[in-house]
């Protein structure tokens, strides 16, 4: 009895995993990966990470069409690609943003330090412009 109990149990198993495969909508396949196409548009995916926003995309919409010809094993997979696609757009381009928010802070930083220094030497030196240069700067 020992040794058919391997015989008939690995075949069981296969049924099992078999049918489990095929067992209908990837519906919680479906959640995640719309869940990652949702963060990676909050992020702006598309602008700041195409390069891996395009693929994602292209598998998601080809798992659409697999999910309506009810071809449940390659929507699967598919939504799986592009949920990692998303995943990963959504992290490259939350890098590029803070970068570029970095970037422009520094900037404004620099135009407001400028910005200071100008105004400081044209008080310093209000005396040394003629009067009319001095009401076209005021006004400007």
């Amino acid at each position: 009895m020992n040794r058919s109990f391997p015989y008939i149990t690995l075949p069981v198993l296969a049924l099992g995993l078999f049918l489990a495969a095929c067992s209908g909508r990837p519906e919680p396949q479906i959640k995640r990966t719309e869940l990652a196409l949702q963060q990676a548009k909050e992020e702006r995916a598309q602008e700041f990470a195409p390069e891996d926003w395009g693929p994602a995309e292209e598998a998601y919409n080809k798992a659409q069409t697999m999910l309506e010809q009810r071809k449940w094993g390659e929507a699967g997979s598919l939504l799986l690609k592009a949920q990692t696609g998303f995943l990963k757009a959504r992290d490259v381009a939350k890098g590029k943003r803070a970068d570029l928010i970095r970037d422009i802070q520094n900037t404004q930083g620099a135009v407001e330090m400028r910005c200071k220094t100008l105004q400081e030497f044209y008080k310093a030196n209000m005396s040394k412009i003629p009067p009319a240069k001095r009401k076209e700067l005021e006004n400007t």
